[in-house]
């Protein structure tokens, strides 16, 4: 499945399907992976390996 966007509507016809964490798909499916943790509470933060703030830790 695809999660179409289009930043820059010059052409509208041209949309394209991004996979990146922060602006495409990835985020998206993580997104919704969250809120559904969430609502059975069974979330858990996701920390990255450049995570900035060693200290801070998944519950």
């Amino acid at each position: 499945m695809f999660w179409y966007q289009a930043w820059a509507r010059v052409k509208p016809w041209e949309v394209n399907a991004e996979t990146g964490y922060k602006i495409g798909a990835a985020g998206i499916g993580a997104a919704l992976a969250h809120t559904h943790l969430a609502a059975h509470d069974r979330y858990s933060a996701i920390l990255f390996p450049d995570n900035s703030s060693p200290r801070v830790q998944a519950i």
